[in-house]
């Protein structure tokens, strides 16, 4: 049979030049896995609690000496978060372990390696994007943990006692923020990024030190606005010409209420349609690339029950099988502490 290899001078004894390099093209970048800290928990479902303080609507006065009107106590708000299983399998032919392959020194443990990498990414688009509507009282499903959307996103249509706006069956009508939205897909402007972060500071978050999570789409309008141009979208340039470089690129933005830090996110670029508000038959036509994300990053948590390992199964007929897997969750301790915006499309 003829070689179908990359030879010179008929090929006969000359053996071809492959590197021992193997380049991975597809990126493998995880931030929220990066940038949060990690806290252990020892269930599937776990939970914590969050408490408000009375804001003052009028002036009040009370007359010396009498007793204050007895109010109901208000009670502390349980949440409970939920936990995702992520697998990626592992399967080899036994065949393919014993040839010498260029740059990898086992078949296996190279797929090992490369599962663990997928697992990991699988589980940062989860906490992202994952939905977590009821406590899953059986292993006949799978759990789901509440991602970034579901936390921050799908708040401006709550209503108290609506059993579809639940996360793992609580409510948090109470604390939420009203985060930018629109009906139609609009472009972003500055003013509506500042209305955004007015309302998020008036209910409570701290602006300054947040992080802003968006696609490179809308990191670049927010960019242009931000630098180059005039009040909003305004095609006016402002930048003199005496520069011979045009900046459309910011990393800080120094707002009224403090500086926001911009991470332009890879799992916030596609044109995937949001499934928010949850359950409802006419869900919002929202993309994932026209959202962002406004966070306090020490607010939010990667909770995990068991880290990201390697589980070994057997040598079934000719092969070996194995599989990587991880159990973790995103934990938001304080609702108030992010908001965000959909409908902003570039």
């Amino acid at each position: 049979m003829a070689y179908a290899g990359n030879v010179t001078y008929g090929g006969t004894t000359i053996r071809e030049d492959l590197s021992e390099l193997i380049s991975i093209m597809t990126p493998a970048d995880t931030p929220l896995n990066t940038l949060l800290d990690s806290r252990e928990v020892h269930d599937t479902y776990y939970d914590w609690a969050m408490d408000e303080l009375s804001t003052p609507t009028a002036v009040a006065n009370s007359l010396e000496g009498v007793t204050p009107t007895r109010a109901a106590g208000a009670e502390v708000v349980r949440a409970v978060g939920s936990l995702s299983i992520v697998m990626q399998s592992v399967h080899v032919a036994n065949s393919r372990r014993a040839v010498k392959e260029a740059g990898m020194s086992d078949a296996y443990n190279y797929q090992v390696w490369k599962a663990s990498i997928a697992t990991m990414k699988q589980m940062e688009y989860n906490m992202h994007w994952g939905v977590s509507t009821t406590v899953v009282a059986s292993d006949s499903a799978a759990r789901s943990t509440a991602g970034l959307g579901q936390w921050i996103l799908y708040q401006s249509t709550l209503g108290a006692g609506n059993n579809d706006y639940k996360i793992n069956g609580k409510e948090f009508d109470n604390y939420r923020n009203a985060p930018f939205y629109q009906a139609t897909p609009a472009d972003l402007t500055r003013t509506e990024l500042h209305t955004t972060l007015g309302s998020a500071w008036q209910n409570g978050m701290n602006i300054d030190g947040s992080l802003l999570l968006c696609g490179n789409e809308l990191k670049r309008v927010i960019s242009e606005f931000a630098l180059v141009y005039g009040a909003g979208t305004s095609p006016t340039a402002r930048r003199a010409q005496r520069f011979k470089t045009m900046d459309e690129t910011i990393d800080v933005f120094s707002s009224d209420y403090g500086d926001v830090y911009m991470n332009m996110d890879r799992y916030m670029t596609a044109a995937t349609t949001l499934d928010y508000p949850i359950s409802v038959s006419a869900n919002t036509t929202d993309k994932q690339s026209s959202c962002f994300f406004l966070i306090e990053p020490d607010m939010y948590h990667r909770t995990v029950l068991r880290g990201l390992s390697h589980v070994p199964l057997a040598v079934t007929g000719d092969s070996t099988e194995g599989f990587c897997v991880a159990e973790m969750g995103l934990q938001c301790d304080n609702i108030r502490a992010g908001t965000g915006g959909t409908a902003a499309v570039a």
